[in-house]
């Protein structure tokens, strides 16, 4: 803005701040007024330590006369382009601003071509990518949304469809919500291309947590979906859930069900011994191969264990063992787990009274809550499966909260979910181009352990002598394979 004469003015970074010049790359913030005049001080004062001064005197009618320098400056040069570097900028967060529903990229280079190269060089989207989300957020409903209706009705407003736009401007990750037979009320979050995806891919993997849970008052957990491409986790749908019922999982996959068609069909689904979430996939989709995570069983064994007073027990050498071998009972084919279990009942039994004794309750435990449950010992085998854990989904869970806080703000929340979407989305081309993309990957431990469990499971197929020695050399074998999740069982939660 021209003030007169050779007085010129534009907004400063901070809200409310002006900026004086008179064009000779000096510039200066308002200090204090005395008698009519406002003194400056340069806008380099604190960062440079510069001692620079001007004033801005006025004749008798308040007209503006003239810039006069009075001190010199130092520690910096003049800068003849930081009033264009600024007025770049400005346009730039205006638009921002203004919800246009284009990627930072586009917007950015659209203001980036009516100045000169010497101001481009100082204005890039690196430079600024922290600056347009704030710009960006600040103009979405204030205070956030307290329930996910309140959230999903700003979500259908066309005016903030640049909320889930994606980085690219190519899609959007605003699936659209359900609600359950109970009345409560879900959202999922996905984009079409990862809904393409998850149509093709064979495995998936299914997952509740409430560690990454936003701050909206209702949200009972963040339930993900995500598959594995070349050892390498691609998350592909997540859900902002009211509650963890059967019911409510039905409606979430019901949703995913209609957006795909038949193409969620014949899939091989893993989850925790969740049984709600477990039930809902079989209802939902009758025809996929429903298994239970290793580790969860593990953990849950280990729970028990504990409950039943046995963390001391636990270092007998004897009761170790017999602990170990239970705990093995899923590497069995589905045909072969009750003769597993009698087996290591026996194994107990030969240890000795005291042995067996302590092992009885745990003995028991397993019988009535895996044995003798249909579905439980149906699910709980993962004989031959690629995946024997849900590991995927719990690397992606951690992946999600490392980057957003505790809690977060749900705008922050969906930021991240467009962050890493468009991360998949490159891992995805670079796995096609048989590229391998960088983070996400197994550990090759995990993939070593694999490849070991798989010699035990071929001779395990077609044993050398009578089926009841196999199963007990396959169950010693593979129980040693198995201590890290026994050993650390928090560690890996």
């Amino acid at each position: 803005m021209d003030l007169g004469n050779n007085v010129l003015c534009f907004e400063g970074k901070q809200k409310g701040s002006v900026i004086f010049h008179d064009g000779n790359g000096y510039y200066y913030h308002g200090n204090k007024k005395r008698r009519g005049n406002l003194y400056l001080k340069c806008i380099w004062y604190e960062s440079h330590n510069c001692t620079g001064r001007a004033v801005i005197r006025k004749r008798r009618r308040g007209r503006l006369v003239i810039l006069e320098h009075l001190n010199p400056h130092r520690n910096h040069d003049p800068d003849v382009h930081h009033a264009d570097v600024m007025l770049l900028r400005r346009n730039i967060l205006r638009r921002c601003r203004e919800l246009e529903c284009l990627p930072y990229k586009r917007i950015v280079s659209d203001e980036r071509r009516r100045f000169d190269i010497e101001v481009l060089s100082r204005v890039t989207l690196t430079g600024m990518r922290t600056a347009l989300r704030n710009a960006r957020m600040s103009a979405f409903p204030k205070p956030p949304p307290r329930s996910l209706r309140e959230l999903d009705a700003i979500l259908q407003n066309p005016r903030y469809e640049v909320l889930t736009a994606t980085l690219d401007g190519r899609d959007n990750i605003y699936a659209g919500s359900v609600s359950d037979a109970d009345g409560r009320f879900h959202i999922l979050f996905s984009s079409e291309r990862l809904l393409q995806t998850l149509a093709t891919v064979t495995w998936i993997h299914g997952d509740g947590t409430v560690k990454i849970v936003p701050a909206v008052d209702d949200v009972s957990q963040v339930f993900t979906t995500v598959t594995t491409w070349n050892h390498h986790i691609v998350p592909l749908a997540w859900a902002l859930m009211e509650s963890k019922t059967e019911v409510a999982y039905e409606a979430i996959l019901t949703f995913l069900k209609n957006q795909l068609g038949p193409g969620l069909t014949r899939k091989i689904v893993m989850t925790d011994f969740e049984r709600g979430q477990q039930n809902a996939w079989e209802s939902v989709f009758p025809d996929c191969d429903l298994r239970g995570c290793l580790f969860h069983l593990v953990k849950a064994f280990v729970q028990e264990a504990l409950e039943l007073g046995l963390r001391q027990s636990l270092n007998i050498p004897e009761v170790r063992r017999i602990f170990e071998l239970y705990c093995s009972l899923p590497l069995l084919p589905v045909e072969n787990i009750r003769d597993g279990y009698l087996i290591v009942l026996q194994e107990s039994r030969n240890e000795g009274r005291a042995i067996f004794r302590i092992c009885r309750q745990f003995s028991a435990y397993v019988l009535r809550s895996w044995i003798m449950d249909p579905d439980r010992l149906r699910w709980m085998s993962v004989h031959g499966s690629i995946h024997r854990t849900n590991n995927a989904s719990e690397s992606h869970n951690r992946t999600l909260k490392d980057t957003v806080t505790v809690h977060p703000n749900i705008y922050l929340f969906i930021n991240a979910l467009l962050k890493l979407e468009h991360d998949v989305i490159t891992d995805i081309k670079s796995l096609r181009q048989g590229n391998a993309p960088v983070g996400w990957a197994r550990k090759t431990t995990a993939i070593r352990n694999d490849v070991a469990l798989r010699r035990l499971e071929n001779v395990l197929n077609n044993p050398p002598g009578p089926i009841e020695e196999a199963i007990l050399d396959f169950l010693e074998a593979a129980r040693h394979r198995l201590r890290n999740i026994v050993d650390n069982p928090a560690e890996n939660s």
